[in-house]
């Protein structure tokens, strides 16, 4: 998925916080969390964010500002699903919030044969939860999954409860790991 938005929270900052940063402070969050646990309504995590981040903007101009962060699928990332489609079970296991999740899944138009998403699972990677829930859900063994994700972090933790994971930054490294296991045609 492209994902943007952070650098208007930056902006929020004056300039005195670079956008890494805010990026860095966003995923260590507790109201980011319970947000991508579905704990919290939007309006509910609007109000703590800006209240943890001490940013004077309003909850609604928050709220606008969120929900278009999410972008769509990646340059390739629809005709590689299409490709596995019908070969394999294909699912997708995300962090994200009641206010993304909609619109990520619109934009994949149906290819996964299952979703778990945070929100509505209220698991979130790299949580060894998370990882069981899937496999428990799917029926399948950890060694029987392919797991790709940019984050090391979840890579690492997916490899450690036995799933064959790999960091992939977009659809051409998920696409190489997929023949070098030889579960595509090269």
């Amino acid at each position: 998925m492209r994902f943007r938005g952070i650098e208007r929270v930056a902006e929020w900052f004056g300039g005195a916080v670079p956008a890494e940063a805010v990026w860095e402070r966003w995923l260590h969050s507790e109201v980011v969390r319970a947000f991508e646990l579905g704990r919290l309504t939007p309006e509910e995590f609007a109000e703590r964010f800006l209240a943890e981040f001490e940013l004077g903007v309003p909850a609604d101009t928050l709220l606008a500002e969120l929900e278009p962060w999410v972008g769509g699928p990646l340059d390739g990332a629809l005709e590689l699903l299409d490709e596995l489609a019908g070969r394999y079970t294909v699912a997708c296991l995300s962090n994200t919030n009641p206010l993304h999740w909609p619109r990520m899944a619109a934009s994949f138009g149906g290819r996964f044969d299952r979703a778990f998403v945070s929100c509505e699972t209220g698991l979130l990677k790299p949580d060894p939860e998370a990882f069981r829930h899937v496999w428990q859900e799917l029926d399948l063994a950890p060694g029987e999954i392919v797991f790709f994700d940019d984050a090391r972090l979840n890579v690492e933790a997916a490899r450690a409860l036995g799933l064959d994971a790999a960091r992939a930054r977009g659809p051409a490294d998920c696409r190489a790991e997929l023949t070098r296991r030889g579960l595509l045609a090269g």
